[in-house]
Formats: C-alpha cells, sequence, structure tokens
C-alpha cells in the first residue's frame, strides 16, 4: 500500500505522514527513511524491492525528496509493484506527478487555509457612519488618517456606504441588488434605515460629491475638514 500526503499545510502533512509510519512501525514492521538529506536511489530501490528472509514487509518512507537535485525522476509507476508499504510526504508536486500519485496511490491532499485578515478600517468608519453613531465614526475616521489613510480613499468608501444605503431604503433587496448592493451588504445595512430619511441620505451623497469636486478645483478647500463636518452632521 502507497499512503501519499501532500499539499501546503506542512504541519498537518507531517503529522498525518508521521502517523502512519508510526502505526506501521508500532506493529512490528520495520522502517527505512530517506530525506532529500541523505536520498541514495540505488539504496532506496533495494529498500523497495528487498525480501525479508522471513517474508515480512518492510515500510519505506520517503520525506521531501523533491527537494532532492537528483529525485525528479525518482517517482515512478514502478513504485507500485514494490511489495513494500510506502509512505511519502512532499510539498508542492507538479501536476504530472500528483496525478502519477494518484494513480500509485491514496493521496491526502492538506491545503493551509490561511486566516482572513480583519475587515479593513475604511469599512468599520462605513458601518458606523450608517449605523448614525457619529461619535464611533469620527473617533474612526481620525484612526484611519492615523495610520495612514488618505483621505480620498476614506471619502470613496464613504460615498459607497451612503449610496448603497440609498439603494437599500428606494426599495427591497432586489432593487438594491440593482444598484450594486449585495445581499450580505443589505441585510447589514436595513436594519439601521429606520434611523434615517431618504432625503437625509441624498443630502449626504450631494455633499460627498460637492466635496469631492470642490477639493479638487477649489482653492482653500480641505477635504478631510469637509469630511470631518459631515460625520458630525
Amino acid at each position: 500500500m502507497i499512503s501519499i500526503f501532500v499539499g501546503s499545510d506542512t504541519k498537518k502533512t507531517r503529522a498525518l505522514f508521521e502517523k502512519q509510519v508510526s502505526t506501521y512501525a508500532e506493529s512490528g514492521l520495520k522502517v527505512v527513511r530517506y530525506t532529500d538529506l541523505d536520498f541514495n536511489s540505488d539504496a532506496a530501490t533495494e529498500a523497495l524491492f528487498a525480501q525479508d528472509l522471513f517474508g515480512g514487509a518492510t515500510v519505506v518512507a520517503f520525506d521531501g525528496l523533491l527537494d532532492h537535485p537528483d529525485s525528479s525522476e525518482w517517482y515512478s509507476p514502478i513504485l507500485a509493484t514494490s511489495p513494500h508499504h510506502i509512505c511519502i510526504r512532499e510539498l508542492a508536486p507538479k501536476k504530472e506527478m500528483l496525478e502519477l500519485f494518484q494513480k500509485i496511490g491514496k493521496v491526502e491532499v492538506c491545503i493551509e487555509v490561511k486566516p482572513t485578515k480583519s475587515q479593513p478600517l475604511t469599512f468599520v468608519l462605513a458601518d458606523a457612519v450608517i449605523a448614525r453613531d457619529k461619535q464611533r465614526a469620527f473617533a474612526l475616521y481620525h484612526q484611519c488618517v492615523r495610520e495612514g489613510g488618505v483621505p480620498e480613499e476614506i471619502h470613496g468608501v464613504l460615498f459607497w456606504a451612503m449610496k448603497s444605503l440609498f439603494f437599500v431604503m428606494l426599495g427591497n433587496i432586489d432593487d438594491a441588488e440593482m444598484g450594486g448592493v449585495g445581499q450580505y451588504q443589505y441585510k447589514k445595512i436595513v436594519v439601521h434605515t429606520k434611523k434615517w430619511s431618504i432625503d437625509e441620505v441624498a443630502l449626504r451623497i450631494r455633499m460627498l460629491k460637492d466635496m469631492f469636486h470642490e477639493a479638487h478645483h477649489a482653492k482653500g478647500v480641505d477635504l478631510d475638514i469637509r469630511i470631518e463636518r459631515m460625520l458630525l452632521l
């Protein structure tokens, strides 16, 4: 039997690999190991096909051989003809190698799942604005700026937030989706619609449009200050 463990989650593949090897060893089988540091094709071939005097099976374990410069052609269909148990652990075999593994043995692929990043601070700010939490929104805005946020980028997120709120207030979820608001975002926004009138939302959309235009085409207009004033409105 050939047991193969591959994938970017090296912690899991190694744990499964070692568990399988240990299971064989605890049952009394002899284990022969090869890594990329001590790999020798002649010795490995001998281990794969050597016959025990008493006819017993051996376990041949290959751990990370693909890191060895001379191992590119080592893995082949001939492994399936070995009378012994084989355990293989590799990090990222190429497509052709993975297809070979699937043909000759039982493959378990373990992909590392990276933790998702926390929600960007600008979107936390947008949520506070939609919730009409003025104090929190004002504090979050200044935190965004302290952490390197550019007023133009923050303005863009706020405009998107108010526009989304506007479309949600216009009708049902289907109408909102036509305005670019997804179902998840709709459910987050709709609970706050009673805190607003449609005119109040429309006013802020106009304010955001005007302040952006004036900040780029009129002298003495500070986008940062205009955003602050709107947040406190």
